[in-house]
C-alpha cells in the first residue's frame, strides 16, 4: 500500500509542471513523497530487525544503527543493539548503548543499567597510558593524525574496526572512545556519537571535546527524551564553562522547558552580568510566570547592557503599561520608535495594551515634533 501511494505521488510530481501546477504544489508532493520514503525505510528496517538474531547475525548492528538513524527513539533497535554488543564481547559499546537506552527510558534488559555501569567503572580502572603497547599507540596516533591524511569515509571506516578492537581489552579506554566518536562523527552517524560521548561524560562530565560533540549529536538527532536527559544532567553542574549556559538556555527554550531555561539563564546572568540577551530572555520567562518586578529588573539590566536589542524597549514599555505608568511608556516607546518604521510603530500603539491610553499617541506625537523628526 505504501509503495503504491509513493508511486502515485511521484507520478503526480512528474506530471505537475506539464499540468501547470504551482511550485508550491510540487514542493508539497515532494515533501510527502520523502516522508513516505522515510516511513517505508523505517518499516523495512524494523521488519529486518524482527527477523534477525543479534546473537548470531553479524549484520544486525548495521540494521539497528540504521533504524536509530531514522528514528533515534526506536526502543526495539537500541535494546537489541545492547544484546548484539554483549554477545560479541564489546562490553564498552554495550554500556554506551545501554546508557542511550536508559536516557530513552527503554532500559528493560539484563544485566541492569546499574550492573552495566559497575562493569564499566571496573573497566576504566585499567586505563594506564604507560602500559600501552606500541601497537595500540600506533592505532590511536593514526586516528589523531587525520589532518595529515587523505581523509575519506573509507579511511575512517578502516580505522573504526581497529579502534573497536582496542575497547575489548582494558587500557586507554577513554582516548579510544573519543577517537571512535570522532570517526563516527565524520561518517555522519550522530546516534553512535551520542552513545560514545555520553559514556565519556559519565566519567568526565565537563570533557572539553566530548561535551560539545555530544550536544551537536543531540541537535542532529532531534530526539526530545535524549535532549531532556542531557539538559537535566547539567542543571546543577559545578564548574560548567560560561559558554555552555547560552547553548543550554536556548536548547531548553526550544524544547519549551521553562524551569530548566530559567535556571540556565540565571546562571548565565551571574557569569556574564552584562550580557543583554541573557537578561532579556530571563525577563521573557519571568513575564510568563507573571513575576513582573523581577522581569522589570531583568529588562532594565538588558537595556543598560551593551549590544542590546531594541525589542527590550518594547518589553519595558509593556510592563509600564500594566501600571499605567505614562512617563515610563513614553520613555521606552520613544526609544523603540527610533528603530522601526512609522507604520510599524503606529501598529504597536494600536495594540490593546497601549490603545487604552488615548493621550499616549498625542504625547509621543508631541515629542516627535519637539525632536524635530
Amino acid at each position: 500500500m505504501c509503495i503504491k501511494k509513493m508511486l502515485t505521488i511521484w507520478l503526480a510530481c512528474l506530471a505537475g509542471p506539464a499540468a501547470g501546477q504551482t511550485d508550491l504544489a510540487d514542493e508539497f508532493a515532494l515533501a510527502e513523497f520523502k516522508l513516505l520514503v522515510t516511513k517505508t525505510w523505517a518499516f523495512y528496517l524494523d521488519e529486518e530487525l524482527n527477523h534477525r538474531d543479534p546473537r548470531v547475525d553479524e549484520t544486525f548492528e548495521w540494521y539497528a544503527l540504521a533504524a536509530l538513524r531514522v528514528d533515534p527513539g526506536n526502543g526495539n533497535a537500541i535494546t537489541n543493539l545492547v544484546s548484539s554488543y554483549l554477545v560479541n564481547d564489546h562490553l564498552v559499546l554495550a554500556v554506551a548503548a545501554a546508557e542511550y537506552a536508559n536516557a530513552l527510558g527503554k532500559a528493560y534488559f539484563h544485566p541492569t543499567i546499574a550492573e552495566f555501569r559497575s562493569g564499566y567503572e571496573e573497566w576504566l580502572k585499567g586505563d594506564d597510558f604507560e602500559v600501552l603497547n606500541l601497537g595500540k599507540l600506533d592505532v590511536i596516533q593514526a586516528a589523531r593524525q587525520r589532518k595529515h591524511t587523505i581523509v575519506t569515509p573509507e579511511y575512517y571506516a578502516a580505522v573504526i574496526p581497529r579502534l573497536r578492537k582496542l575497547l575489548q581489552a582494558p587500557g586507554a579506554t577513554l582516548p579510544v572512545l573519543m577517537e571512535l566518536a570522532y570517526a563516527y562523527n565524520q561518517l555522519n552517524e550522530p546516534q553512535v556519537v551520542c552513545m560514545l560521548t555520553a559514556l565519556v561524560l559519565r566519567s568526565h562530565p565537563l570533557h572539553p571535546v566530548a561535551l560539545p560533540m555530544h550536544m551537536d549529536s543531540l541537535q542532529a538527532l532531534q530526539e526530545r527524551r535524549l535532549s531532556i536527559h542531557t539538559i537535566r544532567n547539567y542543571l546543577d553542574m559545578k564548574g560548567l564553562d560560561k559558554a555552555y549556559y547560552a547553548k543550554l538556555s536556548h536548547w531548553s527554550l526550544n524544547l519549551k522547558l521553562r524551569y530548566e531555561a530559567k535556571q540556565f539563564l540565571q546562571a548565565w546572568t551571574r557569569t556574564e552580568p552584562t550580557h543583554a540577551e541573557a537578561w532579556e530572555l530571563l525577563g521573557e520567562i519571568l513575564v510568563m510566570e507573571r513575576d513582573y518586578q523581577p522581569a522589570l529588573v531583568a529588562f532594565t539590566r538588558a537595556a543598560k547592557s551593551p549590544d542590546h536589542q531594541p525589542s527590550v524597549y518594547l518589553r519595558l514599555a509593556e510592563l509600564a503599561s500594566q501600571k499605567a505608568d505614562m512617563p515610563g511608556m513614553e520613555l521606552w516607546l520613544g526609544r523603540y520608535r527610533k528603530h522601526v518604521d512609522e507604520a510599524t510603530f503606529k501598529d504597536i500603539l494600536m495594540q490593546n495594551r497601549f490603545k487604552r491610553f488615548k493621550e499616549l499617541a498625542d504625547r509621543l506625537g508631541s515629542r516627535k515634533k519637539a525632536d524635530g523628526s
